[in-house]
Protein backbone atom coordinates (compact mmCIF):
# COMPACT_ATOMS: atom_id res chain seq x y z
CA UNK A 1 0.00 0.00 0.00
CA UNK A 2 2.71 2.42 0.72
CA UNK A 3 4.75 1.54 -2.27
CA UNK A 4 1.66 2.50 -4.27
CA UNK A 5 0.74 5.51 -2.52
CA UNK A 6 4.83 6.51 -3.25
CA UNK A 7 4.30 5.85 -6.89
CA UNK A 8 1.19 7.45 -7.68
CA UNK A 9 2.51 10.65 -5.47
CA UNK A 10 5.68 10.25 -7.35
CA UNK A 11 3.62 9.98 -11.00
CA UNK A 12 0.87 12.73 -10.24
CA UNK A 13 3.88 15.38 -8.85
CA UNK A 14 5.96 15.23 -11.76
CA UNK A 15 3.19 15.75 -14.71
CA UNK A 16 1.82 18.74 -12.15
CA UNK A 17 5.73 20.40 -11.57
CA UNK A 18 6.20 19.69 -15.50
CA UNK A 19 2.62 21.44 -16.33
CA UNK A 20 3.75 23.96 -13.66
CA UNK A 21 7.31 24.68 -15.12
CA UNK A 22 5.54 25.23 -19.03
CA UNK A 23 2.88 27.61 -17.50
CA UNK A 24 0.19 28.67 -20.18
CA UNK A 25 -1.94 26.17 -21.61
CA UNK A 26 -0.63 22.84 -20.03
CA UNK A 27 -0.40 24.75 -16.76
CA UNK A 28 -4.24 25.93 -17.09
CA UNK A 29 -5.68 22.28 -18.77
CA UNK A 30 -4.20 20.68 -15.90
CA UNK A 31 -5.67 22.73 -13.05
CA UNK A 32 -9.07 22.66 -15.07
CA UNK A 33 -8.93 18.74 -15.48
CA UNK A 34 -8.48 18.68 -11.54
CA UNK A 35 -11.27 21.04 -10.86
CA UNK A 36 -13.72 18.94 -12.73
CA UNK A 37 -12.63 15.68 -11.22
CA UNK A 38 -12.76 17.34 -7.38
CA UNK A 39 -15.97 18.85 -8.40
CA UNK A 40 -17.49 15.73 -9.19
CA UNK A 41 -15.92 14.03 -6.03
CA UNK A 42 -17.91 16.89 -4.23
CA UNK A 43 -21.00 16.04 -5.60
CA UNK A 44 -20.81 12.50 -5.33
CA UNK A 45 -20.44 13.24 -1.29
CA UNK A 46 -23.18 15.63 -1.80
CA UNK A 47 -25.37 12.76 -3.38
CA UNK A 48 -24.18 9.82 -0.61
CA UNK A 49 -24.94 12.59 2.10
CA UNK A 50 -28.73 12.34 0.60
CA UNK A 51 -28.30 15.53 -0.72
CA UNK A 52 -28.66 16.21 -4.75
CA UNK A 53 -27.23 19.23 -6.07
CA UNK A 54 -29.47 21.82 -7.64
CA UNK A 55 -30.25 22.15 -11.21
CA UNK A 56 -28.20 18.78 -11.53
CA UNK A 57 -24.96 17.40 -12.27
CA UNK A 58 -24.16 19.34 -15.69
CA UNK A 59 -25.35 22.69 -14.45
CA UNK A 60 -23.61 22.36 -10.91
CA UNK A 61 -20.34 21.53 -12.72
CA UNK A 62 -20.70 24.73 -15.27
CA UNK A 63 -21.47 26.41 -12.48
CA UNK A 64 -18.17 25.53 -10.78
CA UNK A 65 -16.27 26.31 -14.11
CA UNK A 66 -18.01 29.72 -14.16
CA UNK A 67 -16.73 30.44 -9.89
CA UNK A 68 -13.14 29.31 -11.63
CA UNK A 69 -13.38 31.93 -14.49
CA UNK A 70 -14.82 34.59 -11.93
CA UNK A 71 -11.94 33.75 -9.62
CA UNK A 72 -9.39 34.32 -12.43
CA UNK A 73 -10.82 37.95 -13.00
CA UNK A 74 -10.51 41.08 -11.12
CA UNK A 75 -12.31 44.32 -10.44
CA UNK A 76 -16.05 44.15 -13.28
CA UNK A 77 -15.07 41.45 -14.72
CA UNK A 78 -15.40 39.69 -11.45
CA UNK A 79 -18.60 40.75 -10.18
CA UNK A 80 -20.41 40.31 -13.60
CA UNK A 81 -19.02 36.81 -13.35
CA UNK A 82 -20.98 36.50 -10.01
CA UNK A 83 -24.02 38.16 -11.30
CA UNK A 84 -24.03 35.59 -14.14
CA UNK A 85 -23.66 33.12 -11.66
CA UNK A 86 -26.71 33.72 -9.59
CA UNK A 87 -29.10 35.02 -12.39
CA UNK A 88 -28.64 31.73 -13.97
CA UNK A 89 -28.82 29.48 -10.59
CA UNK A 90 -31.57 31.09 -9.66
CA UNK A 91 -33.36 30.85 -12.54
CA UNK A 92 -32.99 27.09 -12.36
CA UNK A 93 -35.10 26.91 -9.39
CA UNK A 94 -38.55 27.83 -11.38
CA UNK A 95 -37.81 24.42 -13.13
CA UNK A 96 -36.41 22.12 -10.52
CA UNK A 97 -37.89 18.92 -9.40
CA UNK A 98 -35.71 19.00 -6.34
CA UNK A 99 -37.96 18.34 -3.00
CA UNK A 100 -35.85 20.52 -1.87
CA UNK A 101 -34.71 23.03 -4.31
CA UNK A 102 -32.94 25.64 -2.13
CA UNK A 103 -30.95 23.51 -0.41
CA UNK A 104 -29.51 22.07 -3.75
CA UNK A 105 -28.80 25.53 -5.02
CA UNK A 106 -26.83 26.25 -1.92
CA UNK A 107 -24.74 22.42 -2.23
CA UNK A 108 -24.30 23.80 -6.21
CA UNK A 109 -22.88 26.88 -5.55
CA UNK A 110 -21.23 25.34 -2.46
CA UNK A 111 -19.03 23.17 -4.65
CA UNK A 112 -18.89 26.22 -6.99
CA UNK A 113 -17.31 28.34 -4.46
CA UNK A 114 -14.72 25.23 -2.49
CA UNK A 115 -13.83 23.40 -5.80
CA UNK A 116 -13.79 26.62 -8.51
CA UNK A 117 -13.15 29.37 -7.04
CA UNK A 118 -10.21 28.35 -4.69
CA UNK A 119 -8.96 26.40 -7.77
CA UNK A 120 -8.68 29.79 -9.52
CA UNK A 121 -5.81 30.91 -7.03
CA UNK A 122 -3.64 28.17 -8.54
CA UNK A 123 -3.83 29.93 -12.14
CA UNK A 124 -3.35 33.40 -10.55
CA UNK A 125 -0.58 32.35 -8.19
CA UNK A 126 1.43 30.94 -11.31
CA UNK A 127 0.76 34.26 -12.89
CA UNK A 128 2.71 36.03 -10.73
CA UNK A 129 6.39 37.36 -11.29
CA UNK A 130 8.37 34.03 -10.07
CA UNK A 131 5.23 32.55 -10.52
CA UNK A 132 6.66 28.92 -10.42
CA UNK A 133 8.63 29.94 -7.24
CA UNK A 134 6.01 31.36 -5.30
CA UNK A 135 3.43 28.36 -6.51
CA UNK A 136 6.26 25.58 -5.13
CA UNK A 137 6.43 27.82 -2.09
CA UNK A 138 2.37 26.97 -1.68
CA UNK A 139 3.46 23.28 -2.74
CA UNK A 140 6.23 22.05 -0.95
CA UNK A 141 5.48 23.41 2.48
CA UNK A 142 1.67 21.50 2.06
CA UNK A 143 3.16 17.95 1.12
CA UNK A 144 5.77 18.48 3.76
CA UNK A 145 3.55 19.21 6.53
CA UNK A 146 0.81 16.44 5.01
CA UNK A 147 3.55 13.99 5.05
CA UNK A 148 5.24 14.65 8.47
CA UNK A 149 1.72 14.52 10.07
CA UNK A 150 1.09 11.13 8.58
CA UNK A 151 4.37 9.23 9.72
CA UNK A 152 4.34 11.27 13.01
CA UNK A 153 0.84 10.43 14.21
CA UNK A 154 1.67 7.10 13.10
CA UNK A 155 4.85 6.53 15.38
CA UNK A 156 4.01 9.20 17.74
CA UNK A 157 0.23 9.77 17.54
CA UNK A 158 -1.84 9.67 20.75
CA UNK A 159 -4.32 12.91 21.44
CA UNK A 160 -6.96 13.07 18.59
CA UNK A 161 -7.11 16.30 17.18
CA UNK A 162 -10.86 16.67 15.98
CA UNK A 163 -12.29 12.82 16.96
CA UNK A 164 -15.72 14.05 15.73
CA UNK A 165 -14.10 14.83 12.30
CA UNK A 166 -11.22 12.50 11.62
CA UNK A 167 -10.41 10.49 14.67
CA UNK A 168 -7.34 9.25 13.29
CA UNK A 169 -5.72 12.57 13.33
CA UNK A 170 -3.53 13.40 16.56
CA UNK A 171 -1.83 16.69 17.80
CA UNK A 172 1.20 14.95 17.41
CA UNK A 173 1.06 14.72 13.79
CA UNK A 174 -0.38 17.83 13.55
CA UNK A 175 2.78 19.57 15.24
CA UNK A 176 5.19 17.59 13.36
CA UNK A 177 3.36 18.39 10.15
CA UNK A 178 3.52 22.41 11.17
CA UNK A 179 7.13 21.96 12.16
CA UNK A 180 8.10 20.10 9.25
CA UNK A 181 6.18 22.97 6.51
CA UNK A 182 7.66 25.63 8.48
CA UNK A 183 11.50 24.28 7.75
CA UNK A 184 10.58 24.08 4.38
CA UNK A 185 8.64 27.36 3.83
CA UNK A 186 11.85 29.41 5.95
CA UNK A 187 13.98 27.22 2.72
CA UNK A 188 11.43 28.28 0.20
CA UNK A 189 11.16 32.28 0.91
CA UNK A 190 15.22 32.73 0.80
CA UNK A 191 15.23 30.97 -2.76
CA UNK A 192 12.84 33.79 -3.43
CA UNK A 193 15.01 36.38 -2.09
CA UNK A 194 12.80 36.72 0.97
CA UNK A 195 13.82 37.64 5.11
CA UNK A 196 13.95 34.10 6.82
CA UNK A 197 11.53 35.29 9.65
CA UNK A 198 9.05 35.89 6.55
CA UNK A 199 8.90 32.02 6.19
CA UNK A 200 8.62 31.44 9.55
CA UNK A 201 5.42 33.19 9.85
CA UNK A 202 3.96 31.93 6.13
CA UNK A 203 5.21 28.96 7.19
CA UNK A 204 3.03 28.46 10.32
CA UNK A 205 0.19 30.01 8.58
CA UNK A 206 0.46 27.63 5.65
CA UNK A 207 0.94 24.86 8.31
CA UNK A 208 -2.45 25.78 10.17
CA UNK A 209 -4.47 26.34 6.54
CA UNK A 210 -3.34 23.26 5.69
CA UNK A 211 -4.60 21.23 8.36
CA UNK A 212 -8.39 23.07 8.52
CA UNK A 213 -8.13 22.11 4.59
CA UNK A 214 -7.72 18.39 5.67
CA UNK A 215 -10.19 18.83 8.24
CA UNK A 216 -13.01 20.29 5.70
CA UNK A 217 -12.53 17.19 3.29
CA UNK A 218 -12.69 14.72 6.18
CA UNK A 219 -15.46 16.84 7.79
CA UNK A 220 -17.69 16.08 4.33
CA UNK A 221 -16.29 12.21 4.08
CA UNK A 222 -17.44 11.39 7.42
CA UNK A 223 -20.60 13.03 6.79
CA UNK A 224 -21.32 10.98 3.54
CA UNK A 225 -19.92 8.28 5.07
CA UNK A 226 -17.43 7.47 2.90
CA UNK A 227 -13.66 6.64 3.54
CA UNK A 228 -12.10 8.62 0.48
CA UNK A 229 -13.70 10.79 -2.17
CA UNK A 230 -13.22 8.83 -5.10
CA UNK A 231 -10.79 5.89 -6.21
CA UNK A 232 -9.04 7.28 -9.21
CA UNK A 233 -5.79 7.66 -7.72
CA UNK A 234 -4.46 4.35 -6.44
CA UNK A 235 -3.29 4.54 -3.13
CA UNK A 236 -4.41 8.15 -2.13
CA UNK A 237 -8.17 8.11 -3.05
CA UNK A 238 -9.67 10.76 -4.89
CA UNK A 239 -8.59 14.20 -6.38
CA UNK A 240 -9.98 15.76 -3.77
CA UNK A 241 -8.10 13.70 -1.33
CA UNK A 242 -5.33 15.25 -2.88
CA UNK A 243 -5.91 18.80 -2.64
CA UNK A 244 -7.94 19.12 -0.02
CA UNK A 245 -4.85 21.21 2.09
CA UNK A 246 -3.28 22.95 -1.55
CA UNK A 247 -7.29 24.42 -1.57
CA UNK A 248 -6.32 26.62 1.71
CA UNK A 249 -2.58 27.03 1.34
CA UNK A 250 -2.73 28.31 -1.97
CA UNK A 251 -5.17 31.40 -1.69
CA UNK A 252 -2.88 32.27 1.34
CA UNK A 253 0.92 32.40 -0.46
CA UNK A 254 -1.15 34.16 -3.45
CA UNK A 255 -2.51 37.16 -1.07
CA UNK A 256 0.82 37.07 0.81
CA UNK A 257 2.66 37.89 -2.19
CA UNK A 258 0.06 39.66 -4.19
CA UNK A 259 -1.71 41.56 -1.51
CA UNK A 260 1.05 41.85 1.44
CA UNK A 261 4.34 42.49 -0.58
CA UNK A 262 2.71 43.81 -3.45
CA UNK A 263 3.87 41.53 -6.18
Amino acid sequence: MLGQRVLSAIVLGSVLLLTLWWGGVAYLVFVAIAAFLAGVEYLELSAKMGFAAEPGLALSLIFLFLFFGAGYLSGEGMRAGLGIILVLSLAGLLWSRNPDPLLGWALALGGGLYVGWLFSNFLLLRNLPQGVGWTLLAFLPTWAHDTAAYFVGLRFGRRTLAPRVSPHKTWEGTIGGWAFATLVAMGGVVILGRPVVEGLVLGLILSMAATVGDLVESFFKRRAGAKDSGTLIPGHGGVLDRVDSLLFTVPVVYYYAHWGLGV
